[in-house]
């Protein structure tokens, strides 16, 4: 059975179906006539989109018109996805080497964009000296090369680049002093509508990656909240300083018994990586430090375990008095090394590596929280914190 979109269903008899039964339905589907489907449905869009079109038969040619007339082989050949910016039918045939033919496919669309493209977020990373623009909707290559700073100074724009996606801008930059305001003025730009819609000239203050880094010589450089600050301290490690946790308080839940909390930042979106040692015998196969993030109190924050144990290794998320695995990864050897943990979360994708090797990555709506490290119940050293905060979602600022 065919459905207006081209799908072919298919019953199967409720009672179980066999190999041979499911290859006779196949050969069905395979010899069946040819068939164009359309996506997406027709109807009311308020953005310009990309229609598809598809055969499942091999040696199909499908040729298409825009004006609801019958396609011929003189019609245009579909090669990519069809920018639909204006009212339209698009009417498709399907052409196969044996001469059979496919009824036509006719979709309807209408477009009723009447906005200009707008400024969504915009974000300067100073580890690429990237400036990110991202756009309501796909625009136009067009005035991207008048992309500006508006204050006169010594910094210069190198390159300008629309991405595949057509709403995101990079714009490649000289290094920005991120302790000063920069303001980015961007001209006119078009959508891609018949005819455009065009956006006005606007100036918009740059969001600027946040970087944190601590590597704990003689005194913090930051504001550090300590679970028991009596556990803690920094000292010689070999030919460098660390911070020691000297003990740790053991909780029956096997959640971080002990932490340190970043005081000086509340992120969503960001990359945190650590150097960990765990200090007690390398015949404690359970021991561990952690990664904290997300946290808001004692009974509300996420955690990556990096551990000794298949077990306990893993990300997680603390709910009042417990603990919830989200996803176990990998237990790094039973040794008194340090080992590097990076996490990261971005669009609420939680990716963790452990001595720069991926070890997992999850979709999970984290919610925003300080950023912080501990272990659950062992002795250890910390080095080398990092803590990039992204503000990838914050809202523009427009600069009047």
């Amino acid at each position: 059975i065919r459905e207006e979109t081209g799908n072919k269903n298919y019953s199967f008899y409720q009672g179980g179906t066999s190999h041979k039964f499911i290859t006779e339905m196949w050969k069905k589907y395979r010899d069946s006539a040819p068939f164009v489907s359309v996506y997406p449905k027709g109807g009311l869009y308020s953005q310009s989109i990309e229609v598809q079109l598809n055969c499942e038969h091999t040696s199909a040619k499908i040729y298409y018109t825009l004006d609801g007339t019958e396609p011929t082989k003189s019609s245009y050949l579909y090669q990519s996805p069809l920018l639909i910016n204006k009212d339209c039918v698009v009417s498709a045939k399907a052409f196969l080497d044996n001469g059979e033919e496919s009824p036509v496919s006719s979709v309807q669309y209408q477009i009723a964009d009447k906005e200009p493209p707008e400024v969504e977020h915009l974000y300067y990373d100073p580890d690429s000296n990237r400036i990110t623009i991202c756009f309501s909707e796909k625009i136009s290559e067009e005035g991207l090369e008048q992309i500006t700073f508006a204050q006169s100074s010594e910094n210069s724009i190198k390159s300008v680049n629309l991405q595949e996606d057509r709403k995101t801008v990079i714009v490649e930059t000289s290094p920005l002093d991120v302790s000063l305001k920069h303001i980015l003025r961007i001209p006119e730009i078009k959508d891609l509508m018949d005819p455009a819609n065009i956006s006005e000239e606007r100036l918009y203050e740059i969001n600027i990656h946040e970087i944190f880094t601590e590597d704990f010589e003689s005194e913090t450089l930051y504001s550090w909240q300590y679970r028991s600050p009596e556990r803690w301290v920094i000292e010689k490690d070999e030919d460098d300083t660390s911070l020691r946790l000297k003990s740790s308080y053991y909780s029956p839940t096997r959640k971080p018994g002990e932490y340190v909390i970043l005081q000086d930042t509340d992120c969503t979106d960001f990359v945190v990586e650590l150097d960990g040692k765990l200090t007690d015998s390398i015949s404690d196969n359970y021991a561990d430090f952690c990664v904290i993030f997300g946290y808001r109190n004692d009974e509300d924050y996420y955690f990556v375990a990096v551990s000794r144990s298949d077990d306990e290794a893993g990300i997680y998320k603390v709910v009042g008095k417990a603990k919830y695995l989200l996803y176990s990864i990998s237990p790094i050897p039973a040794d008194n090394n340090y080992h590097k943990a990076k996490v990261s979360v971005v669009n609420n994708m939680i990716t963790v590596d452990v001595d720069g090797v991926q070890q997992g990555i999850i979709q999970n709506r984290v919610q925003n929280g300080k950023i912080g490290f501990g272990t659950m119940n062992d002795p250890a050293k910390f080095d080398n914190f990092r803590l990039k905060v992204l503000h990838m979602r914050e809202k523009v600022k427009e600069v009047e």
